[in-house]
């Protein structure tokens, strides 16, 4: 499973083979940097919110 996701990101060329490990290419450091809003908007509504019922949403 793992093989898969490494060859997928490789294939998106966001990930590349660097020496003994992989690394980000600039296509994945800048997707991480896009993102990063959505991450910290996800972490106060998670927050915000508490802890989901056994039911689902509220």
């Amino acid at each position: 499973m793992l093989s898969t996701r490494i060859e997928e990101l490789s294939g998106a060329r966001l990930l590349a083979l660097d020496g003994d490990g992989y690394r980000l290419t600039q296509l994945g450091q800048d997707l991480v940097e896009a993102l990063s809003p959505l991450d910290a908007w996800s972490r106060r509504w998670a927050e915000e919110t508490g802890p989901a019922t056994a039911g689902g949403l509220e």
